[in-house]
């Protein structure tokens, strides 16, 4: 289940600060599920590991989830950098 919870952890913060906000549980576990389609079979058990998971992380810093990201997942935070479209992609759109 520790796998699992860091997963969870890793999953919530990207999205955390992909969009400077705390996550959605649906947000979360669709990433998990998409991820990791082993686990649909689990879902009311990691279903509350998504909430525990998220009541941390609502009490800490956008800056606190970047340093976070950092340390466990940085390949995580490239993903997101790669993924942002540049400012003039945004007015072409």
């Amino acid at each position: 289940m520790e796998e699992i919870r860091e997963l969870i952890e890793k999953y919530a913060l990207q999205n955390a600060v992909k969009y400077s906000a705390a996550p959605k549980a649906g947000a979360v576990m669709g990433k998990l599920m998409g991820e990791h389609p082993a686990l649909r079979s689990r879902a009311k058990e990691v279903s509350p590991l998504v909430a525990e998971v998220l009541a941390a992380l609502e009490k800490t810093s956008p800056e606190e989830w970047q340093k976070r990201l950092e340390a466990i997942a940085p390949e995580l935070l490239v993903q997101l950098s790669e993924n942002r479209p540049t400012q003039r992609q945004k007015l072409v759109r």
